[in-house]
Formats: structure tokens, C-alpha cells, sequence
């Protein structure tokens, strides 16, 4: 399940695709939960202006892959200061590549910066 609110975007857990790009507002923090498997379709990013906290556990990892084995994802991205205390455990992140969003060249798979 992707749950969209004002106060915060919230994924998983279980298995779900994202097929455009998600950009959260300024301040509104996502979490993904312990136990979710999200594949990305090919150009796809998901970018937090708050917290970012993919909440894995050892028992539970998040595991985030391609959609497409063949084509690349974009980005996972906290941007801004007000992603303070973002935090990732227990994740398997593959199958990523780079993007340009808001004016901002992400040139990793994982990108983090307090602009």
C-alpha cells in the first residue's frame, strides 16, 4: 500500500511498483516500512524534501529494485534541510542510475544532501 497524506507518504509493506515520480512536498517526510519490495519503473525516482526513512529490519529488509530488468530506475533522494535524521537500515537498493529533478543533477542511485 502507498498512503498519501498531508502530514507524510507512506510505502509498504508488501509488494508495489512506482510507475512516475514522486516528489514530496517541503517537510513531508516518506517512509518506507520493514518488509516492502518496491520496484521502480525504468526513469522512475522517488525524492523526499523531509525525512526519508526506510525502516528495514534483519528480519523484515526493504528491498527496492528495477520494475524492468533491463532499463534503470532513477534516483532515491533527501534533499533540503528538512531531512534532518533521515535514516536507511536494512536495505537492498539495486538497479539504479541518476536524474535530474528540480534543478538538481543526482548523479548516484542514492543521493543525500542538506541543500
Amino acid at each position: 500500500k502507498i498512503f498519501f497524506n498531508i502530514d507524510e507518504i507512506t510505502i509498504g509493506p508488501g509488494k508495489h511498483v512506482l510507475n512516475e515520480t514522486l516528489i514530496s512536498s517541503p517537510g513531508q517526510p516518506v517512509r518506507i516500512l520493514a518488509g516492502t519490495n518496491l520496484a521502480l519503473a525504468p526513469g522512475v525516482s522517488l525524492i523526499s524534501r523531509g525525512k526519508l526513512e526506510i525502516q528495514g529490519t534483519a528480519e523484515k529488509p526493504v528491498s527496492i529494485s528495477r520494475d524492468d530488468p533491463m532499463h534503470a530506475w532513477g534516483v532515491i533522494a533527501a534533499i533540503g534541510t528538512l531531512t534532518n535524521n533521515s535514516s536507511i537500515g536494512h536495505a537492498v537498493i539495486s538497479g539504479g542510475s541518476h536524474d535530474l529533478k528540480l534543478n538538481i543533477n543526482f548523479s548516484g542511485m542514492v543521493s543525500i544532501a542538506g541543500l
